[in-house]
């Protein structure tokens, strides 16, 4: 595998931040236990910053918000409290997922070329939750994620396609 590159959603930790935002993670603080089968405790997955420019670039062009940094990667969706969800934010973390420390560490581990891209399916820090969103909020989503899909696609073929 020549490039891995992470889809999905996730919660938002900061205010202002909408519903089908895009975020682009540069790295991802790890508390999902699976990572450290793969990196030192103190190693912080990264993504590969050219993947994350390229993308970030990719989001421009479709003129849609856009976030570029840290996200927290938990295994327990259900235990976060809104003391924990403050901390998080407070920290300055953009959002909250359960994979992509996961999956930049396992992509890191073998020296791959590696990146995420979510959308906002929820803003945790306005107290709100993925089935708390009203029908435009559903449509923003749907475009968040066809945003999601179009463009992790392109980056994989623009990334393995020779002499690129």
């Amino acid at each position: 595998t020549k490039v891995i590159i992470q889809i999905g959603c996730f919660g938002g930790l900061q205010r202002g931040m909408k519903v089908g935002d895009i975020l682009l993670p540069t790295d991802a603080v790890r508390a999902d236990g699976a990572s450290d089968w793969y990196l030192p405790k103190e190693t912080v997955p990264t993504s590969t910053e050219e993947i994350v420019a390229w993308l970030h670039k990719e989001c421009h062009r479709q003129k849609v918000g856009h976030h570029r940094g840290t996200i927290f990667t938990t295994t327990a969706m259900l235990a976060e409290t809104p003391e924990l969800i403050q901390d998080w934010s407070n920290e300055g973390y953009l959002g909250v997922d359960l994979e992509t420390a996961t999956t930049l560490s396992v992509a890191q581990y073998f020296n791959t070329k590696r990146a995420a891209i979510l959308y906002l399916g929820d803003n945790i820090i306005d107290g709100r939750h993925f089935l708390d969103v009203s029908d435009d909020e559903e449509r923003l989503k749907e475009a968040g994620r066809t945003v999601v899909f179009k463009s992790a696609l392109e980056a994989i073929a623009h990334f393995t396609t020779p002499n690129r």
